[in-house]
Parts: structure tokens; sequence; C-alpha cells
């Protein structure tokens, strides 16, 4: 039995077996394909008895914006241990080795998908937004208005241009993408769109070429509709697939009003044949405002959470949005990072942090004589969920009161009360 390692490439099939041995699912197909390109591009940390591997776990890189910031980070992906070696720890010697390699990697924070919240809670990840299922059903006979009428002067909508999703790949080549498909808008449009949608939206994925491959190949029959203006520049898309009367939406973007409602339009037009509509949403976000009898219900999930890998980088980007008025010092205990423990100077444009870390508030006379607000130890966890903006300030001031001054309180308050919280609609 050997400490936790990086897998080579050339070992990636150990980690195709495992996967499809632990999980209900085996892939196959595309999603197999998409499996195996995709352990090229991940780093698998996994231990080995002798020549078997245990367990491993998958960092996935990609890019993230954290409050109009573009940052480095992470998600934990395809987690397994074979029956045989569970309840050895070998999970427990495998997640701070890969915190640790995100840590070397410049990632300053960390998503997954978990199958017990319980158990990643311990080592430091905490719940990190909210999702919004909506299942919209038939009778939605109606839509509300007119359109592109002379006799009602009604707005005109945008038009709509469908493909397939995978019609932005070479046909000869499903893992390469296509720059100028022969039917249908560009890949450059569609990501210089996106990228500019992902620029308002706090949490959202700015997506590697590996991604959108990615995404590809795993739907690929899945098709792509575009609302576009009279210069054929892209004002929103909606990527649906299809299986019997239900139509799947699994992203949807518009940039206005105008573009929403051409989308729904598109969508609605297909009552006579599609009687269920399936996705996601953000929790402020509604649908069926352009259907005339809308049959929808909602489901609220939190499938994501979210752990802060690097808490220095994490609190220099955090400061550009989010300013201190008065000095803040923050004593955060990390178990599993250790690099992530001591004490931490917020100010102006500044964070310092010093190694020791006292059992209850920051004491060191020598490190904040100063300080307007000297907060109680908080955990990675504490912080996570905080900064990430899952729980509220308020949340945790009820819990805390009593370590603090109203007036210490009030500074709090508004230095955290713009939060949002994110919305990251990716899956791994």
């Amino acid at each position: 039995m050997s400490d936790p390692i990086m897998i080579p490439n050339d070992r990636n099939e150990d980690v195709v077996s495992l996967f499809n041995y632990a999980f209900a699912r085996p892939y196959s197909g595309n999603k197999l394909v998409d499996f195996r390109e995709m352990l090229t591009i991940v780093q698998n940390i996994g231990e080995y008895d002798n020549d078997q591997l245990m367990g491993q776990l998958s960092i996935i890189p990609f890019h993230l914006n954290l409050y109009g910031e573009i940052i480095p980070a992470s998600g934990v992906g395809f987690v397994a241990v074979y029956p045989e070696y569970r309840q050895r720890g070998v999970m427990k010697r495998v997640i701070p080795t890969a915190l640790e390699q995100m840590h070397q990697n410049g990632q300053l924070v960390s998503f997954l998908e978990p199958f017990s919240q319980g158990y990643y809670r311990h080592f430091g990840w905490e719940l990190a937004f909210d999702t919004l299922h909506y299942e919209l059903r038939a009778p939605y006979n109606e839509i509300k208005g007119n359109v592109n009428s002379e006799i009602t002067g009604e707005r005109e909508l945008y038009h709509v241009k469908r493909q397939k999703f995978s019609e932005l790949m070479i046909e000869s080549d499903a893992s390469q993408l296509d720059p100028k498909p022969q039917n249908g808008v560009t890949f450059e449009q569609l990501i210089s769109y996106f990228n500019q949608e992902v620029a308002k939206d706090h949490g959202r994925l700015k997506r590697e070429k590996f991604w959108w491959e990615r995404l590809m190949r795993r739907q690929p029959n899945d098709f792509i509709a575009f609302a576009l203006d009279d210069n054929d520049d892209i004002k929103g898309f909606c990527v649906y697939g299809r299986e019997e009367t239900t139509f799947t939406i699994t992203e949807y973007h518009a940039s206005s009003v105008v573009a929403d409602e051409t989308l729904w339009r598109f969508l609605h037009s297909h009552r006579s044949n599609v009687f269920t509509i399936k996705g996601t949403v953000k929790p402020s976000q509604k649908v069926g405002h352009y259907l005339n009898d809308p049959q929808v219900t909602y489901q609220l999930t939190t499938p994501f959470m979210g752990r802060i890998v690097s808490v220095a980088d994490f609190l220099t980007v955090f400061l550009k949005i989010h300013p201190v008025k008065e000095e803040i010092v923050l004593p955060i205990e990390d178990r599993f990072a250790p690099w992530n423990t001591g004490v931490y100077r917020l100010g102006n444009n500044y964070v310092v942090k010093h190694d020791e870390l006292t059992q209850g508030t920051a004491t060191n006379s020598t490190i904040t004589p100063t300080a307007s607000v000297q907060l109680p130890k908080l955990s990675i966890n504490e912080l996570s969920g905080l900064l990430l903006g899952h729980q509220s300030i308020d949340q945790w001031l009820f819990e805390h009161s009593d370590f603090l001054s109203l007036n210490q309180q009030a500074i709090l308050r508004e230095w955290l009360a713009d939060i949002q919280p994110l919305y990251f609609t990716e899956h791994f």
C-alpha cells in the first residue's frame, strides 16, 4: 500500500474500470468516449495497493467568474473506492493530497456534487448555492399577446436559428470544434456571446474549448436555438434535448426580455407534440410568464458544495469587489489545508496573514492594535459559506452575536450585505 499519487495517463484504464464498477450506471457510447478524453485533461489522484487501484478522485480545472474576476478554480469528480477497500481511510488520505495539488495549481475554490453533504463538510466543503428545477406541463395552449403585428403595434421579436448542437463540430472528427460550420452560427459567435454573459453572472464558468467539446460529445442529438437580431448577432440561446414528448433544456441564456420571449415563443411552437418542458434556473427566476395557462411546478435543491482552497488569494480577489472600511481580523482554522490556518488582517487593499491562531479571538496586540472588528475563530466551512454567498451574514451573526458589539456587527453587515449567491450550472 502506497501514499496517494497522481495517476499517469498510461494508467487511465484503471480509473475507467473503477468508475464502471463503483457506479450504478457505467458509461458507454459517447459518454465513455468523453470520460476517456476527460481523463487526459484532469488530474487523477489515487492510492494503490501494490498494482491495484483502491480509490481515486479527479481534479477538473476551469475558470470561474467570481464577483467579476475570472479566477482559476476546480471541480472534484469521479470519486470512487472499490468496496473491498472502503473503511480503510483511502479518501481521508486522497482528499488532503488533492487539496494540496489544487493549491499548487493556483485554484482558489473547489466545487463538488456530493453523495453525502455531511461527509464532505468534514473536509471543509460547504453548501454553495441553490438551484430551482421546473417542469412545465401541457396544457400551455396559448401564448400571451401578439407579435410582429402591424394592427396591434406589438414589438417585433428576434428571429430564431435552430441547428444541431453537434453541428459546431467537424463531422469527421467529433473531438474538434468547427469554427465555420456550413449551416448556422459560428463557434466564435457562440463563444463571444457566452463569455459576455459569463462576465455578468457571478459563479458562472468561463468554458475552455475542451469543456465545449465535452458537452457536445455528451449531447450529440441535442439542438441549439439562437435568438438573432437583424445583424445575426446572438441575443440569446437555449440547448435542449428531446425524449418522446418531453423537452429538457440543459442551457438557457437571454440578454433581454425580447430575447427571452423570442426563445419561449419558439419552445411554445412545439406544443402539438411536446407536452412537458424541464429545466433549471436561479431561485430568483421563474418561467411561464409568456404563457396564458402555465402549468408549472418547482423543486428547490442544493446540488453543489464549495470550498475555498486558498484563503489569502481568495480574500485578495474578494476585497476588490467588497472592500472593508474598517480593519477586520479574521482567524481561520483549516484542518485539511494547513496553509489556510492563521490570522488574517483585512484592510483597504491589503490582506496580511499571521501564522499564529489563538483558541478564541485574535488577541495578539502586535497583530491587532487598530482593528475595529476581531472575529471569533471561523472554520473553513463557515468562511466558505459566508463568502461564496450561501450563508447570509445575518444567519452567521445570529449564532455569534455574543462575541461582537453592535457596532462591530454593523461593520460586518455593511461589508457583506451585497454578496450575491453564485449560480454554477455545470456538471462533472
